[in-house]
């Protein structure tokens, strides 16, 4: 699947999506450059037989999408780590 990667002025806030309510936040940053990636299941990526122990994914609000990537792989992996930011709500 292709996509555009927003690439930021703070290396750590580049992502596939919007900024949204984070330039309201930090808006010291801002996309620098977009660019077209290929992305891709992680069930499809990784070797048919390789079973995941450990899965961390900090991916700028794609941690959803990610583990829907893995698919049944999922029900494999002993321990998940996610980094999920969730705004205060006003």
């Amino acid at each position: 699947c292709q996509m555009e990667l927003r690439i930021s002025s703070n290396s750590e806030s580049s992502s596939l999506f919007d900024f949204g309510s984070h330039s309201n936040d930090y808006p010291n940053i801002s996309v620098v450059d977009r660019v077209q990636i290929y992305t891709k299941r992680l069930d499809e990526a990784l070797p048919h037989d390789f079973i995941p122990h450990f899965v961390a994914l900090d991916i700028q609000g794609a941690e959803l999408q990610a583990l829907h990537g893995l698919g049944k792989l999922i029900l494999k992996i002993d321990f998940l780590f996610y980094d999920k930011f969730f705004p205060i709500l006003r």
